[in-house]
């Protein structure tokens, strides 16, 4: 069975993907903007795979490329907790990874140049 059902994506994509597409799926879904690269939005969906339904809707208005990469967070109806998965792409490095080992590095070399010069 079909119900309405609660999106948010998150997109990854490269200028000479089909961001117009995508632009253009969104703006005909109703899509709220969230931030640069994401939107919340509400469709039909099967309840037993709304990952599926969201995917094919996207395949049948975009053209995704191999580097092209879109997150989704929906509400599982069984279990009633919020869910997330790559439809399109794979999860990369975090670019803040070994942030505050980097800055604790950075701290600890400043506390000895000032006890240097005194």
């Amino acid at each position: 069975m079909a119900t309405q059902s609660a999106f948010w994506i998150s997109f990854d994509f490269k200028p000479s993907s089909d961001i117009i597409g995508l632009y253009k799926w969104l703006d005909a879904m109703k899509a709220v903007e969230c931030g640069k690269s994401a939107a919340f939005f509400t469709m039909e969906a099967t309840d037993d795979d709304p990952v599926k339904a969201v995917k094919e809707e996207i395949l049948a208005h975009v053209t995704i490329g191999k580097k092209d990469r879109i997150y989704l967070v929906y509400k599982d109806k069984s279990s009633g907790k919020l869910k997330g998965k790559f439809i399109f792409g794979i999860r990369k490095w975090a670019r803040w990874t070994d942030w505050i080992t980097f800055f604790s590095r950075v701290d600890s070399l400043k506390k000895k140049r000032s006890i240097k010069n005194e």
